[in-house]
């Protein structure tokens, strides 16, 4: 097979562009091509029609120093550069030169010379240009420039292996010319196998390769440093003198990260770490292999105790493992917190954790058979879970401590995942428990405050629970951690959407979102909660035609991963809300159906009630009269019964009573609907449930029409109004259907707008528009309340014009204007033109 020359026309044109300047240095360690680069580029000048010359600095060309001498001198030797002339003497392998040669090339360099000099190095360092490069007059090349392009290396392996092989040959090599070169012979070697590259550089060209050119060239104390490192992917001189058990790797490293292209520095957070090329660390590793399984495992072990202690705790467990220790492994994950970690950090960290773990040990860990089960419940596999809190609660040491917290921890969550009931005693134990904990310990006090926030919102508890959420949100900032600060956010934000503090809530759930945006990005579930809570505070305000989307795709990932009760409903309650509005009933049910089967897979008897509750909501809107009623029969035989486990809790108590009277406005008993939903409406102002007075107020307002009580009809409206403008309850008024917005418009004709003042009506035109109304136009309440004719009159009457002059411009009889104009006075509430003209100037109705 035919070697290929690789054209690199962006170095000639960038050698090119420099040619200006006095001097061109390229500096980079055997192997990147520095030669070849070079003289690819004197090819090029030499086509031009110009004269060069090639001086290498090796120590066997006893030459180089006479010929420098006569350039120094301008005594040039045959073939050089010309005086005039615009050519190039190239000077290769500087780092070879001795005092004498290195004397002549400061002297050529610095003098004017009538030819650009090229100077080709493994070191600049003993060259001084910093002057000259202040004044522009070097064109560097670095390692990096040196390095192939992705571009490049699949057009040298392209021929000899698939792209995916070269792609992988590539990433391993870094852009190491010589690497990929050698590659490519050893490939046309095995005849083009498609091979990984995993083993490559114990082959003996490699091999041979990294020893004349790099290891060779150490101190054999250097060389022994680099082996023992040979196991982890990066290190610093603390952590080698520990595996070392001896000083002076810090000096070592730097050096050899100065000196040396296949050692890097790497400059963190946390100090200077440095790490070897790929293919240098698989050499060093084939070569630690001769010191003999049991030293890699004192090398190994001495790196997990060391990076445990320092918190770098996966590369720990890793090294343990690879130690034959798994007991260490398991000491490693606990002290940095078992199943707490999944708390802190989130689930996908503690299973990276936790899955380096052989199972045998984990499963003869209680304490990591609980972080098992933890990770259980996070992806919905709640029935698992609970088998392994059983095995371990089978066997408790009840001097455990840590292990009795595991199982507080897990089974609290356990019964939050299941929606399961928590008596008042068990809520105290709950208490005394976070009360008792040790002031210090900030993590478990705050976890405790948590699930207490939760447990108590779900009792109904609000003011309890705002109080510990604001505890734990407290302890989280104070602890820095990002991760449990994002679901208390999304906690309290809900409390705060129940008591109609809407503003409250958007800030809560834009932190929160925030916070997964920014720093859980890899994890699907933390993003699929973020996506339910946004659609749903978004539904409550403005509504972007993507929140279906987004909805139905959040719900579907949220599946088989975590989640709670009121995450469940906040999706399910939106999503029925707009799908059966925008695709219809059959597609609604697809919807249920979902619901139902992700119920079905956790086991949640008490969600499954709410999901009829939010059925029959849908049947009665989209006018199902015969699912509504057969929904309806069922409903009320929940909530009259106890049923332990699955009785209701409050939420699920009013949205059932609400939906009662929903289906009695719209299929059943009128009176018995009105006064139900009065029975609500006293509960909700007494308990502060602000969302779900709108919610009342709403279907208070359809059943007063329906009932054509006008003087119900204002009150409900006024109420429904105020409290849209206080807390941007509109989701509260789409999710009753389309009957508020009809219901509303009514009010409007029958009653007029006596009862707002102008802030009012400007609530009540976002409502309308909001809803629907006008056909997707910003609705004004004068398209609503009058008609077109009458708003003509209303217009010549602000103007001041008189009847007889609105009567000839309107091409109607006087007669006729009189009649309109006492309908627009009882409409507006008024009983004088002066009035008429003042109310609707002062309402927007008109300008002027």
């Amino acid at each position: 097979m035919k070697s290929v020359h690789i054209d690199r026309p962006e170095l000639r044109q960038r050698f090119q562009d420099g040619l200006a300047a006095r001097v061109t240095v390229v500096e980079a360690p055997a192997g990147f091509g520095k030669t070849t680069v070079m003289r690819s580029w004197q090819a090029t000048v030499e086509a031009e029609g110009l004269a060069t010359d090639w001086i290498s600095l090796e120590t066997s060309n006893e030459g180089a120093l006479k010929a420098l001498d006569a350039y120094v001198s301008g005594q040039m030797p045959g073939g050089g550069p010309g005086d005039g002339a615009k050519a190039c003497l190239f000077l290769d392998d500087i780092q070879e030169a001795g005092k004498p040669e290195k004397d002549l090339l400061l002297r050529l360099v610095q003098g004017a010379r009538p030819y650009h000099i090229v100077l080709g190095t493994r070191d600049a360092g003993d060259v001084p240009l910093a002057r000259m490069r202040l004044s522009n007059e070097v064109s560097d090349f670095s390692v990096e420039d040196l390095k192939f392009s992705h571009e490049e290396a699949m057009l040298l392996l392209g021929d000899v292996v698939s792209p995916d092989v070269a792609d992988e040959y590539f990433e391993y090599s870094e852009g190491w010319a010589a690497a990929l070169n050698m590659m490519r012979r050893s490939l046309i070697a095995s005849d083009g196998l498609s091979q990984p590259v995993a083993d490559r550089s114990g082959r003996p060209d490699l091999a041979d390769y990294l020893n004349e050119q790099f290891l060779a060239g150490l101190s054999p104390d250097v060389q022994n440093l680099l082996i023992d490192l040979a196991h982890l992917s990066e290190f610093n001189g603390d952590l080698a003198d520990h595996i070392r058990e001896k000083d002076g790797s810090w000096a070592m490293l730097t050096d050899l990260a100065s000196g040396h292209s296949l050692v890097f520095e790497q400059a963190r957070e946390d100090g200077i770490w440095f790490r070897c090329h790929q293919l240098m660390r698989d050499y060093l590793i084939w070569k630690q292999k001769e010191l003999g399984e049991a030293r890699i495992r004192v090398l190994h072990r001495r790196s997990a105790v060391w990076l445990a202690r320092r918190g770098r705790t996966l590369g720990a467990i890793r090294h343990a493992i690879h130690a034959g220790d798994p007991d260490l492994a398991e000491e490693t994950l606990l002290n940095a917190g078992g199943l707490q970690i999944g708390m802190r950090e989130g689930s996908l960290r503690l299973a990276a954790l936790l899955e380096q773990i052989p199972n045998a040990t984990v499963y003869a860990s209680p304490r990591l058979s609980l972080a098992r089960a933890y990770l259980h419940l996070k992806n919905g596999r709640h029935h698992e879970a609970a088998l392994l809190i059983d095995d371990v609660r089978s066997d408790l040491d009840v001097t455990n401590v840590e292990l009795g917290r595991d199982i507080v921890f897990v089974e609290a969550h356990l019964r939050l995942y299941r929606d399961q009931h928590l008596s008042e005693a068990q809520v105290s134990a709950l208490e005394f428990t976070a009360a008792s904990t040790p002031p210090g310990d900030l993590l478990t006090r705050g976890i405790l405050y948590n699930f207490l926030c939760l447990f108590h919102h779900q009792a109904g508890g609000m003011e309890r629970a705002r109080h510990f959420a604001n505890k734990a949100i407290d302890l989280y900032q104070e602890l820095g951690d990002r991760h449990l600060q994002y679901f208390m956010h999304l906690h309290l934000s809900t409390i705060d959407l129940d008591e109609g503090k809407y503003i409250d809530a958007q800030k809560l759930r834009g932190a929160a979102i925030h916070l997964q945006r920014r720093y859980f990005t890899n994890d699907p579930g933390l993003k699929a909660i973020a996506d339910i809570f946004d659609a749903e505070i978004t539904f409550e305000g403005a509504e972007p035609e993507t929140l279906a989307a987004q909805l139905k795709g959040a719900l579907e990932a949220a599946d088989g991963r975590e989640g709670w009760s009121e995450l469940y409903l906040a999706g399910y309650e939106t999503a029925f809300a707009i799908v059966a509005r925008d695709e219809g009933y059959a597609r609604a049910i697809d919807i249920l159906e979902q619901a139902e089967k992700m119920i079905a897979r956790r086991d949640l008897p008490r969600f499954s009630r709410q999901i009829r509750i939010l059925e029959l909501e849908l049947a009665i809107q989209v006018g199902e009269e015969a699912d509504a009623k057969r929904l309806a029969a069922g409903l009320r035989r929940v909530m009259g019964a106890d049923n332990g486990e699955t009785h209701l809790r409050w939420r699920g108590r009013y949205l059932g009573k609400l939906a009662l009277a929903h289906y009695e406005t719209q299929f059943g008993d009128l009176d018995l609907a009105r006064e139900l939903l009065h029975e609500l409406i006293a509960d909700f102002q007494a308990s502060g449930l602000l969302r779900y007075l709108a919610r009342a107020h709403a279907l208070l307002l359809i059943n007063a029409a329906a009932r054509e009580d006008k003087a119900e009809a204002v009150a409900a409206l006024t109420q429904t109004v105020a409290l849209s403008a206080q807390g941007a309850f509109i989701g509260a008024l789409k999710r009753v259907g389309d009957g508020y917005s009809a219901a509303a418009r009514w009010t409007i004709r029958e009653c007029g707008i006596s009862a707002f003042d102008s802030a009012g009506l400007s609530t009540l035109a976002k409502i309308l528009w909001a809803l629907g109304a006008n056909q997707g136009q910003e609705t004004s309440i004068l398209s609503e309340l009058l008609s077109q004719k009458e708003q003509d009159v209303l217009r010549g009457i602000a103007e001041g014009r008189a009847n007889k002059v609105i009567a000839r411009d309107m091409d109607v009889s006087e007669a006729t204007i009189k009649f309109h104009a006492q309908n627009i006075y009882r409409k507006l509430g008024v009983n004088s033109r002066k009035l008429a003209a003042e109310v609707a100037r002062q309402h927007g109705l008109i300008t002027g």
